[in-house]
């Protein structure tokens, strides 16, 4: 008898397991360990020289010298990192310098700037030239203004653009389960594995370190929030809301990404729990 009692126990405590375990309050980053890349690593090549690294970066060419595939391989590992400059075309400290969004973003974490710019940045028309680093440190010296900073870096649209830019490097039908986790600067957990680590990414990638609270209020949900539904079985994140209709992001359903699922104002009011939001207060 007893032994049936702690399989029974048991099954329930794992059972419980599934249902919160999408969150962790310890671990590190697992996506940081597997080295996994926001942007196909061949795509960087847009953005660099081999001779203009070298000759820019003596301390580089002194270490490694003249290989292309070295230095370029430096670039990805050792200098996004740093700030360091591929080609003329790209300055990520003048493209930081510009956008205020993208500040508010993505603070100093300066990967995701080059990432940004590939994926989104130049389709846009954003640039981020050599030429505009002596306009931005010399501003009454330039002939050209360096671009107004967008006004609402919390604007609905701003927010989508910043999110669906990731369906680039995390495609619809993507493998994403349990198993991927992802460190959140959000503040209530943190981190969290499948479907509540890939919106807790995107929240990030939107709201920078702004601290992130609970509201128990279907009506409060804007763009960005990461709302839990299905009874706190399942992380989705805002990407639009329009005439009602609620469009998200989501991974770990049916384990694999997806973008564009919809919700109706009763379907959501139906399987809401609660959300979580960001916007400042």
């Amino acid at each position: 008898m007893r032994k049936v009692v702690a399989k029974r126990a048991l099954s329930m405590l794992m059972a419980l397991v599934m249902i919160l375990g999408v969150f962790s309050y310890t671990g590190i980053d697992a996506s940081a360990k597997k080295g996994k890349q926001q942007v196909d690593v061949k795509a960087y090549a847009a953005i660099f020289d081999a001779s203009y690294y070298m000759n820019k970066y003596p301390d580089v060419a002194q270490a490694i010298g003249a290989n292309e595939q070295a230095l370029f391989s430096h670039f990805i590992n050792c200098g996004m990192v740093e700030g360091r400059q591929g080609c003329a075309e790209f300055n990520v400290q003048v493209y930081k310098a510009k956008y205020t969004d993208l500040r508010t973003a993505f603070g100093d974490n300066l990967p995701l700037y080059y990432q940004h710019y590939l994926n989104t940045g130049k389709a846009e028309g954003r640039t981020a030239t050599s030429a505009e680093a002596a306009a931005i440190a010399n501003p009454s010296q330039s002939a050209t203004p360096v671009q107004t900073p967008v006004a609402n870096p919390y604007d609905p649209q701003t927010l989508y653009n910043i999110m669906i830019s990731f369906s680039s490097s995390y495609p619809e039908g993507m493998r994403y389960t349990n198993e991927d986790y992802y460190q959140w600067r959000g503040g209530i957990y943190r981190g969290g594995y499948g479907c509540a680590g890939f919106a807790f990414m995107l929240s990030d990638a939107c709201f920078g370190d702004l601290p992130a609270r609970k509201v128990y209020d279907v009506n409060s949900i804007r763009v960005g929030d990461v709302v839990r539904v299905n009874n706190n079985a399942h992380s989705v994140i805002v990407l639009k809301i329009e005439n009602g209709v609620y469009t998200v992001a989501e991974a770990n359903y049916n384990s694999s990404v997806h973008w564009g699922r919809t919700f109706t104002y009763a379907q959501m009011c139906n399987v809401f729990t609660y959300n979580m939001t960001r916007y400042p207060q």
